[in-house]
Order: structure tokens, then C-alpha cells, then sequence
């Protein structure tokens, strides 16, 4: 599922395609006549056994042998003979073994040399956005849908407000985009059958410090100033309730109040561990009466003149994404690849 998520944008082709055989069997890669198997896709294969078979509550250097022999055992058949020797020759000295156990993420991207120059559309930007939505919404059932949902409202609330096309589409990018922090947060508190207490509120609250945190680098873009400032402000009240900045309605953009009213109607609307989706009906209630008063509440008259046009766009968009949900529960394959990105992160709550 991590090659099908990047091999449609030709700047990751070769990328997905490392990413497809990173757990192929050395002896199984020889069978494979129709396609070369990147030698890079062995190398991260090794690096994530060696991953593996450390021990966590052992000292680091104590089981530098040990780890190196699992590895030699199996090399000829599960892992590449060329890579071990790379391997074996870089894991000889100890500072090799107290790297990989104490440097920080950071200090590795530092050693990273990031200077590629390539464009990209608006369109793939909108693939792109899409395929990290999924990344965070697929962890659950009940979050399946939402970016999806809150994209395409947001985009119609846009037309509606009169913004051009192109500001349409930077609407749904943000949309699409707005929960990224939610990697953040641990999904038990995503799945948990009931309302979240005021702690687990305040750690729910990260999720937008994240998601700017994540998109910061964005900013020096000019293109996606809007996108970042309205995706890490969806949760912003008019009368500065809201978080994580407290703006009130004079630091606050159209584009932040659309994307809010977007995540708000998604979120009514759709299933939650302890209650099924609202209707529309009762869920501009629930706005009218206990929201919008908060947040915006001249929007809110000009939304809620469309409802039967919402209705339809949730109803659709719920559709699409749980039929492509149900698709990847079925192969399996989606949730080993997302179970593997988070065995190897801590829920950034813990810090």
C-alpha cells in the first residue's frame, strides 16, 4: 500500500517502488524476473531486522554480537549478501551502535542533503494532501471519512463564498492536511467509547500545535501561507475561545472560519465510537443553538441555506472513503504499513 500511495507522483516512483520489495527475501528476489528489485530496497530491509532485534531493555553495546550474528545467519537467503558486508564492515566500531540508539531524529535530517528542485501541480499537491489524509484517518473507522469530508465542504463553502477555483482547491488541500498533528496523538484516545475527559481534552488540543508544527516549513512558501494558517487554526473561536493561539474574531480569516464550520458539520455527521453520525437537521441545531454563537455565526446563515446540498456532499463523501477503507481492511496490506509507521514513533503526547 506504500508504493500504490506514492507511485503516482513521478518525483516518488523510484521511492515506491524501494518501498514495495522492502521486505522481500533475498532468495524470493532472485525469482522475480519482470521487474529489477532496487538494491536500496534490501538495504532498508536489513535496517529494519536490525531494528527489530534490538532489545530495548538491553544495553546497547551488549548485544552489538549478537544482533550482527541473527543477521549473518540469514544472510544468502533473507537478506543480501553485499548489504551484510556493507553492514558488518560499519557495525565493527561502537560509535555505529550508539548512533542508532541515541541520535535524535533532528540530528538525522540534518546529515540529510534535501536539495531537489522539482513542481508540481495543483492537482498534485491535492494527490499528495489526499494520500497523507489517508495516513492519519485510516487508523480508524471512525475518522475514515473526515478529512475527506471536511475537504470537499470546505471547498463548496468556499464557492459559496465566492473564491476562485484555485483558492477552492487550497481549500481542500488544508482540509485534507488539517489533523496531520493527529500522528501525534494517541489513537486510544480516537477510539475511546465515550466523551473525553478535561485531561484527555488538553491532550486531544495537541493535535493543532502538531499540524502547524509539521506544516511549518510550508510557510516560506508563499503559495501555502493560506493553507498552513487555516489548517492549524480550524479549533479558533470569535471570541477567543478557541486553541491553540486564542484568536478572536479581528485575528481570524474568512478562509480559518470555513475550514472550521467544514470540520464541525464533518464531525456531527459522522459516527463516532459512542454515537451514530447526526442528521442534518439536528446537527445545525446543534450548531445553530451551542456553536455558532461562538464561531462565526454570520457563515453559519449563509451555510445553512444549503443543507440539502451538504447532505448530499457527506453522504458521498462518506461513501467513497468507507468503500475504500473496507477495500484495505479486506487486503490487510494498508494497516501493516500503517501498524509499521507508528511501531517505530512514540505518540509526540508523551514528550
Amino acid at each position: 500500500m506504500g508504493y500504490k500511495m506514492l507511485a503516482p507522483f513521478d518525483v516518488f516512483k523510484s521511492i515506491a517502488l524501494t518501498i514495495k520489495y522492502h521486505h522481500i527475501q533475498y532468495q524470493d528476489s532472485l525469482e522475480i524476473q519482470n521487474e529489477n528489485i532496487p538494491f536500496a530496497s534490501h538495504i532498508i530491509h536489513l535496517a529494519d531486522r536490525v531494528d527489530i532485534f534490538i532489545s530495548q531493555d538491553e544495553f546497547i553495546l551488549n548485544q552489538k554480537n549478537k544482533v550482527i550474528d541473527k543477521i549473518r545467519r540469514k544472510t544468502g537467503t533473507i537478506f543480501h549478501p553485499d548489504v551484510f558486508t556493507a553492514f558488518e564492515t560499519i557495525s565493527n566500531a561502537d560509535i555505529f551502535w550508539m548512533d542508532i540508539n541515541n541520535i535524535r531524529l533532528g540530528q538525522l535530517l540534518e546529515k540529510i542533503n534535501f536539495s531537489i528542485n522539482f513542481s508540481l501541480s495543483v492537482d498534485n499537491i491535492l494527490e499528495f494532501a489526499l494520500t497523507m489524509s489517508r495516513i492519519i484517518d485510516f487508523r480508524s473507522k471512525f475518522t475514515a471519512s473526515h478529512s475527506y469530508t471536511v475537504a470537499h465542504l470546505a471547498s463548496f463553502f468556499g464557492e459559496l463564498s465566492g473564491y476562485s477555483e484555485e483558492k477552492c482547491k487550497k481549500l481542500m488541500i488544508s482540509g485534507y492536511l488539517h489533523d496531520i498533528g493527529k500522528i501525534g496523538i494517541d489513537p486510544g484516545l480516537i477510539e475511546k467509547n465515550g466523551p473525553l475527559t478535561d485531561e484527555e481534552f488538553n491532550i486531544m488540543k495537541l493535535h493543532t500545535y502538531y499540524t502547524g508544527q509539521i506544516l511549518h516549513e510550508l510557510n516560506s512558501l508563499e503559495w501555502f501561507k493560506e493553507i498552513v494558517n487555516w489548517a492549524e487554526r480550524h479549533h479558533e473561536k470569535s471570541d477567543g475561545s478557541g486553541y491553540p493561539y486564542a484568536d478572536d474574531d479581528s485575528k481570524l480569516n474568512e478562509g480559518v472560519k470555513i475550514l472550521a464550520y467544514a470540520d464541525i458539520v464533518t464531525a456531527l455527521m459522522e459516527d463516532r465510537p459512542y454515537r451514530k453520525g447526526l442528521p442534518i437537521e439536528e446537527a445545525f441545531k446543534i450548531i445553530e443553538q451551542k456553536i455558532s454563537p461562538h464561531i462565526f455565526s454570520n457563515l453559519f446563515t449563509k451555510i445553512k441555506q444549503h443543507k440539502e446540498k451538504i447532505q448530499t456532499l457527506v453522504n458521498e463523501c462518506q461513501k467513497h472513503t468507507y468503500e475504500e477503507y473496507n477495500e484495505n481492511i479486506q487486503r490487510k496490506s494498508f494497516f501493516y504499513y500503517i501498524q509499521e509507521i507508528f511501531s517505530l514513533m512514540t505518540p509526540l503526547s508523551t514528550f
